[in-house]
Protein backbone atom coordinates (compact mmCIF):
# COMPACT_ATOMS: atom_id res chain seq x y z
CA UNK A 1 0.00 0.00 0.00
CA UNK A 2 1.15 3.54 -0.63
CA UNK A 3 1.77 5.81 2.34
CA UNK A 4 -1.02 8.26 3.17
CA UNK A 5 -3.44 6.91 0.59
CA UNK A 6 -6.52 8.25 2.40
CA UNK A 7 -7.02 10.94 -0.23
CA UNK A 8 -7.70 8.29 -2.83
CA UNK A 9 -10.25 6.64 -0.59
CA UNK A 10 -11.99 9.97 0.02
CA UNK A 11 -12.17 10.55 -3.71
CA UNK A 12 -13.77 7.21 -4.50
CA UNK A 13 -16.00 6.59 -1.50
CA UNK A 14 -18.33 9.58 -1.67
CA UNK A 15 -20.67 7.66 -3.96
CA UNK A 16 -20.63 4.65 -1.66
CA UNK A 17 -22.15 6.19 1.45
CA UNK A 18 -25.66 4.99 0.64
CA UNK A 19 -24.28 1.51 0.03
CA UNK A 20 -23.64 1.15 3.74
CA UNK A 21 -27.27 0.09 4.11
CA UNK A 22 -28.22 -1.40 0.81
CA UNK A 23 -26.09 -4.48 0.22
CA UNK A 24 -25.55 -6.07 3.62
CA UNK A 25 -28.38 -8.35 4.71
CA UNK A 26 -27.58 -7.60 8.35
CA UNK A 27 -28.03 -3.87 7.75
CA UNK A 28 -30.98 -3.98 5.39
CA UNK A 29 -33.74 -3.17 7.86
CA UNK A 30 -35.78 -0.01 7.41
CA UNK A 31 -36.06 2.90 9.80
CA UNK A 32 -32.37 3.60 10.28
CA UNK A 33 -31.13 7.18 10.48
CA UNK A 34 -28.26 8.33 8.24
CA UNK A 35 -26.67 11.61 9.29
CA UNK A 36 -24.01 13.60 7.46
CA UNK A 37 -21.96 15.42 10.06
CA UNK A 38 -18.73 17.34 10.57
CA UNK A 39 -18.62 16.61 14.30
CA UNK A 40 -16.48 13.47 13.94
CA UNK A 41 -12.80 13.46 13.06
CA UNK A 42 -11.41 13.72 9.56
CA UNK A 43 -9.76 10.31 9.97
CA UNK A 44 -13.15 8.69 10.67
CA UNK A 45 -14.98 7.21 7.69
CA UNK A 46 -18.29 6.75 9.47
CA UNK A 47 -19.78 6.00 12.88
CA UNK A 48 -22.08 3.00 13.25
CA UNK A 49 -24.08 2.57 16.43
CA UNK A 50 -21.66 4.77 18.37
CA UNK A 51 -18.52 3.03 17.08
CA UNK A 52 -16.07 5.03 14.98
CA UNK A 53 -14.83 3.31 11.83
CA UNK A 54 -11.55 4.75 10.61
CA UNK A 55 -10.18 5.37 7.15
CA UNK A 56 -7.18 3.14 7.79
CA UNK A 57 -9.57 0.24 8.36
CA UNK A 58 -11.30 0.91 5.07
CA UNK A 59 -7.92 1.21 3.36
CA UNK A 60 -6.81 -2.14 4.76
CA UNK A 61 -10.01 -3.90 3.67
CA UNK A 62 -9.74 -2.41 0.19
CA UNK A 63 -6.12 -3.46 -0.25
CA UNK A 64 -6.64 -7.05 0.89
CA UNK A 65 -9.69 -7.36 -1.35
CA UNK A 66 -7.71 -5.92 -4.25
CA UNK A 67 -5.18 -8.71 -3.84
CA UNK A 68 -7.99 -11.27 -4.02
CA UNK A 69 -9.37 -9.72 -7.21
CA UNK A 70 -5.91 -9.55 -8.77
CA UNK A 71 -5.47 -13.24 -8.04
CA UNK A 72 -8.80 -14.03 -9.68
CA UNK A 73 -8.75 -11.65 -12.66
CA UNK A 74 -5.18 -10.41 -13.05
CA UNK A 75 -3.61 -7.01 -12.44
CA UNK A 76 -4.09 -5.85 -16.02
CA UNK A 77 -7.86 -6.31 -15.92
CA UNK A 78 -8.05 -4.52 -12.58
CA UNK A 79 -6.25 -1.52 -14.06
CA UNK A 80 -8.25 -1.51 -17.29
CA UNK A 81 -11.74 -2.11 -15.86
CA UNK A 82 -13.15 0.76 -13.76
CA UNK A 83 -16.21 -1.33 -12.89
CA UNK A 84 -14.04 -3.96 -11.25
CA UNK A 85 -12.16 -1.33 -9.23
CA UNK A 86 -15.49 0.15 -8.12
CA UNK A 87 -16.69 -3.31 -7.12
CA UNK A 88 -13.66 -3.68 -4.84
CA UNK A 89 -14.39 -0.34 -3.16
CA UNK A 90 -18.05 -1.24 -2.65
CA UNK A 91 -17.14 -4.65 -1.26
CA UNK A 92 -14.60 -3.23 1.17
CA UNK A 93 -17.05 -0.69 2.57
CA UNK A 94 -19.82 -3.23 2.90
CA UNK A 95 -17.71 -5.92 4.54
CA UNK A 96 -16.31 -3.45 7.02
CA UNK A 97 -19.83 -2.29 7.91
CA UNK A 98 -20.95 -5.86 8.45
CA UNK A 99 -17.98 -6.59 10.70
CA UNK A 100 -18.65 -3.54 12.87
CA UNK A 101 -22.34 -4.40 13.20
CA UNK A 102 -21.51 -7.92 14.33
CA UNK A 103 -19.01 -6.54 16.85
CA UNK A 104 -21.74 -4.35 18.29
CA UNK A 105 -24.01 -7.38 18.56
CA UNK A 106 -21.22 -9.32 20.29
CA UNK A 107 -20.80 -6.47 22.76
CA UNK A 108 -24.51 -6.50 23.49
CA UNK A 109 -24.58 -10.26 24.01
CA UNK A 110 -21.36 -10.47 25.98
CA UNK A 111 -19.43 -12.47 23.39
CA UNK A 112 -15.66 -11.99 23.70
CA UNK A 113 -12.49 -13.59 22.37
CA UNK A 114 -10.73 -16.13 24.56
CA UNK A 115 -7.07 -15.70 25.48
CA UNK A 116 -6.20 -18.40 22.94
CA UNK A 117 -8.14 -16.57 20.24
CA UNK A 118 -6.47 -13.28 21.14
CA UNK A 119 -3.05 -14.93 20.88
CA UNK A 120 -3.92 -16.24 17.41
CA UNK A 121 -5.01 -12.74 16.38
CA UNK A 122 -1.72 -11.23 17.59
CA UNK A 123 0.27 -13.82 15.66
CA UNK A 124 -1.68 -13.17 12.47
CA UNK A 125 -1.45 -9.41 12.94
CA UNK A 126 2.33 -9.61 13.24
CA UNK A 127 2.53 -11.43 9.91
CA UNK A 128 0.21 -8.89 8.29
CA UNK A 129 2.24 -5.99 9.68
CA UNK A 130 5.39 -7.38 8.06
CA UNK A 131 3.49 -7.55 4.77
CA UNK A 132 1.73 -4.17 4.85
CA UNK A 133 3.04 -1.99 7.66
CA UNK A 134 6.38 -1.06 6.14
CA UNK A 135 4.66 0.50 3.13
CA UNK A 136 1.92 2.40 4.96
CA UNK A 137 2.61 4.69 7.87
CA UNK A 138 -1.06 4.55 8.92
CA UNK A 139 -1.02 0.79 9.51
CA UNK A 140 0.76 0.29 12.80
CA UNK A 141 0.94 -3.12 14.46
CA UNK A 142 -1.64 -2.08 17.04
CA UNK A 143 -4.05 -0.95 14.33
CA UNK A 144 -3.71 -4.16 12.34
CA UNK A 145 -4.22 -6.12 15.57
CA UNK A 146 -7.39 -4.13 16.25
CA UNK A 147 -8.69 -4.79 12.71
CA UNK A 148 -8.07 -8.51 12.98
CA UNK A 149 -9.53 -8.63 16.50
CA UNK A 150 -12.74 -7.12 15.17
CA UNK A 151 -12.77 -9.60 12.28
CA UNK A 152 -12.28 -12.54 14.66
CA UNK A 153 -14.97 -11.32 17.05
CA UNK A 154 -17.44 -10.80 14.19
CA UNK A 155 -16.76 -14.30 12.89
CA UNK A 156 -17.22 -15.76 16.37
CA UNK A 157 -20.47 -13.86 16.92
CA UNK A 158 -21.84 -15.05 13.60
CA UNK A 159 -20.87 -18.70 14.23
CA UNK A 160 -22.32 -18.66 17.71
CA UNK A 161 -25.59 -17.08 16.61
CA UNK A 162 -26.11 -19.32 13.58
CA UNK A 163 -25.38 -22.51 15.53
CA UNK A 164 -28.36 -21.70 17.72
CA UNK A 165 -30.73 -21.92 14.75
CA UNK A 166 -32.23 -25.40 14.69
CA UNK A 167 -32.81 -26.55 11.10
CA UNK A 168 -33.00 -30.07 9.69
CA UNK A 169 -32.49 -30.88 6.01
CA UNK A 170 -33.41 -34.24 4.53
CA UNK A 171 -31.40 -36.27 2.04
CA UNK A 172 -34.05 -35.71 -0.60
CA UNK A 173 -34.03 -31.97 -0.15
CA UNK A 174 -30.23 -31.85 -0.40
CA UNK A 175 -30.02 -34.47 -3.13
CA UNK A 176 -27.30 -34.03 -5.74
CA UNK A 177 -27.11 -35.89 -9.06
CA UNK A 178 -23.88 -36.53 -10.96
CA UNK A 179 -24.00 -36.39 -14.75
CA UNK A 180 -22.08 -35.94 -17.94
CA UNK A 181 -23.33 -32.84 -19.72
CA UNK A 182 -23.50 -31.32 -23.17
CA UNK A 183 -24.27 -27.62 -23.05
CA UNK A 184 -25.08 -25.21 -25.89
CA UNK A 185 -25.53 -21.66 -24.57
CA UNK A 186 -28.17 -19.11 -25.56
CA UNK A 187 -26.57 -16.20 -23.68
CA UNK A 188 -23.29 -14.32 -23.96
CA UNK A 189 -21.40 -14.66 -20.68
CA UNK A 190 -19.75 -11.47 -19.30
CA UNK A 191 -15.96 -11.35 -19.49
CA UNK A 192 -15.69 -11.03 -15.71
CA UNK A 193 -17.85 -10.90 -12.61
CA UNK A 194 -17.87 -7.10 -12.49
CA UNK A 195 -19.54 -6.73 -15.89
CA UNK A 196 -22.98 -7.78 -14.76
CA UNK A 197 -25.46 -10.25 -16.17
CA UNK A 198 -25.15 -12.35 -19.29
CA UNK A 199 -26.71 -10.96 -22.47
CA UNK A 200 -29.31 -13.04 -24.34
CA UNK A 201 -28.53 -14.32 -27.82
CA UNK A 202 -30.25 -12.69 -30.77
CA UNK A 203 -33.11 -14.63 -32.36
CA UNK A 204 -30.76 -15.72 -35.14
CA UNK A 205 -28.19 -16.97 -32.62
CA UNK A 206 -30.88 -18.81 -30.66
CA UNK A 207 -32.09 -20.53 -33.80
CA UNK A 208 -28.54 -21.67 -34.58
CA UNK A 209 -28.15 -22.99 -31.01
CA UNK A 210 -31.46 -24.85 -31.22
CA UNK A 211 -30.47 -26.47 -34.52
CA UNK A 212 -27.07 -27.44 -33.10
CA UNK A 213 -28.45 -29.13 -30.01
CA UNK A 214 -30.96 -30.93 -32.22
CA UNK A 215 -28.16 -32.32 -34.42
CA UNK A 216 -26.21 -33.38 -31.34
CA UNK A 217 -29.23 -35.20 -29.92
CA UNK A 218 -29.77 -36.91 -33.26
CA UNK A 219 -26.16 -38.11 -33.35
CA UNK A 220 -26.49 -39.45 -29.80
CA UNK A 221 -29.66 -41.29 -30.78
CA UNK A 222 -27.71 -42.89 -33.63
CA UNK A 223 -25.03 -44.23 -31.27
CA UNK A 224 -22.45 -41.42 -31.04
CA UNK A 225 -20.29 -41.38 -27.91
CA UNK A 226 -21.68 -39.00 -25.31
CA UNK A 227 -18.22 -38.16 -23.94
CA UNK A 228 -16.88 -37.40 -27.40
CA UNK A 229 -19.85 -35.22 -28.25
CA UNK A 230 -19.55 -33.40 -24.92
CA UNK A 231 -15.88 -32.67 -25.52
CA UNK A 232 -16.53 -31.51 -29.06
CA UNK A 233 -19.48 -29.20 -28.43
CA UNK A 234 -19.34 -27.87 -24.88
CA UNK A 235 -16.85 -25.13 -25.74
CA UNK A 236 -14.51 -25.72 -22.83
CA UNK A 237 -17.33 -25.73 -20.28
CA UNK A 238 -17.53 -28.38 -17.60
CA UNK A 239 -18.80 -31.67 -19.00
CA UNK A 240 -18.89 -33.50 -15.65
CA UNK A 241 -21.45 -31.78 -13.44
CA UNK A 242 -23.15 -32.06 -10.08
CA UNK A 243 -26.72 -30.77 -10.00
CA UNK A 244 -28.80 -29.72 -7.00
CA UNK A 245 -32.41 -28.64 -6.84
CA UNK A 246 -32.24 -25.35 -4.96
CA UNK A 247 -30.21 -23.02 -2.81
CA UNK A 248 -30.01 -19.36 -1.81
CA UNK A 249 -26.72 -18.77 -3.58
CA UNK A 250 -24.31 -20.61 -5.80
CA UNK A 251 -22.44 -23.65 -4.48
CA UNK A 252 -18.93 -24.15 -5.79
CA UNK A 253 -18.79 -27.09 -8.18
CA UNK A 254 -22.57 -27.48 -8.34
CA UNK A 255 -25.26 -26.31 -10.74
CA UNK A 256 -28.34 -25.00 -8.93
CA UNK A 257 -31.34 -25.47 -11.20
CA UNK A 258 -34.67 -27.06 -10.29
CA UNK A 259 -35.50 -28.01 -13.89
CA UNK A 260 -32.16 -29.71 -14.50
CA UNK A 261 -32.33 -31.41 -11.12
CA UNK A 262 -35.74 -32.91 -11.76
CA UNK A 263 -34.54 -34.24 -15.11
CA UNK A 264 -31.36 -35.66 -13.59
CA UNK A 265 -33.15 -37.24 -10.63
CA UNK A 266 -35.47 -39.04 -13.03
CA UNK A 267 -32.65 -40.72 -14.95
CA UNK A 268 -31.13 -44.11 -14.25
CA UNK A 269 -27.39 -44.72 -14.46
CA UNK A 270 -26.29 -44.57 -18.09
CA UNK A 271 -29.57 -43.09 -19.30
CA UNK A 272 -29.55 -39.98 -21.52
CA UNK A 273 -32.07 -37.18 -21.06
CA UNK A 274 -34.10 -35.35 -23.65
CA UNK A 275 -33.02 -31.83 -24.62
CA UNK A 276 -33.53 -29.55 -21.61
CA UNK A 277 -33.99 -25.82 -22.19
CA UNK A 278 -32.97 -23.47 -19.37
CA UNK A 279 -32.52 -19.75 -19.10
CA UNK A 280 -28.84 -20.11 -20.03
CA UNK A 281 -29.07 -22.58 -22.89
CA UNK A 282 -29.75 -26.18 -23.91
CA UNK A 283 -28.44 -29.23 -22.06
CA UNK A 284 -28.40 -32.94 -22.58
CA UNK A 285 -27.50 -35.05 -19.54
CA UNK A 286 -26.17 -38.58 -19.17
CA UNK A 287 -26.68 -39.95 -15.67
CA UNK A 288 -23.71 -41.23 -13.69
CA UNK A 289 -25.81 -41.45 -10.53
CA UNK A 290 -29.03 -39.73 -9.58
CA UNK A 291 -27.92 -39.64 -5.92
CA UNK A 292 -24.30 -38.84 -5.09
CA UNK A 293 -23.92 -39.42 -1.37
CA UNK A 294 -20.73 -37.40 -0.86
CA UNK A 295 -22.05 -34.36 -2.72
CA UNK A 296 -25.47 -34.67 -1.08
CA UNK A 297 -23.86 -34.55 2.37
CA UNK A 298 -21.79 -31.55 1.27
CA UNK A 299 -24.90 -29.81 -0.09
CA UNK A 300 -26.72 -30.49 3.15
CA UNK A 301 -24.07 -28.49 4.98
CA UNK A 302 -24.26 -25.71 2.39
CA UNK A 303 -28.05 -25.50 2.67
CA UNK A 304 -27.85 -25.58 6.44
CA UNK A 305 -25.44 -22.65 6.47
CA UNK A 306 -27.58 -20.73 3.96
CA UNK A 307 -30.70 -21.15 6.07
CA UNK A 308 -28.94 -20.38 9.32
CA UNK A 309 -27.60 -17.19 7.75
CA UNK A 310 -31.07 -16.22 6.52
CA UNK A 311 -32.64 -16.92 9.91
CA UNK A 312 -29.92 -14.94 11.67
CA UNK A 313 -30.35 -11.97 9.33
CA UNK A 314 -34.08 -11.94 10.01
CA UNK A 315 -33.55 -12.08 13.78
CA UNK A 316 -30.96 -9.30 13.53
CA UNK A 317 -33.39 -6.76 12.06
CA UNK A 318 -34.65 -5.51 15.41
CA UNK A 319 -31.09 -4.85 16.57
CA UNK A 320 -30.13 -3.23 13.27
CA UNK A 321 -33.08 -0.85 13.53
CA UNK A 322 -31.44 0.75 16.55
CA UNK A 323 -28.21 1.63 14.72
CA UNK A 324 -27.70 5.13 13.38
CA UNK A 325 -25.00 5.86 10.82
CA UNK A 326 -23.07 9.11 10.90
CA UNK A 327 -21.09 9.89 7.75
CA UNK A 328 -17.99 11.95 8.50
CA UNK A 329 -16.35 14.68 6.41
CA UNK A 330 -13.78 12.22 5.04
CA UNK A 331 -16.52 10.62 2.94
CA UNK A 332 -19.01 13.45 2.60
CA UNK A 333 -16.79 16.43 1.73
CA UNK A 334 -16.15 16.69 -1.99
Amino acid sequence: MKASSFAGIRKHCINLCGMLLLCIPLLAACGRRIVFTDTIGEDVAFRLGGRDVYLYELEFYEETLRETYVGAYGAELLTADPALAESIRNDALLRLSKTKALCLLAERDGVVLTQEEKAAVREEASALYEKYGADDEALTLSRITQIRSDDALAEKMYRQATRQVGIEISDEEARVAECESIFVPTVHEPDNAAQGEALPYSEEEKTAARLLIGRIFGDLSNGASFSSMASAYSGGRETHVFIRRSGIGSAEGMITDAQLAEAAFGLQTGQVSDIIETGEGYRILKCITNFNREQTDRNKEILLEERRAAAFASAFDAFADSLDIFIGPALSDE
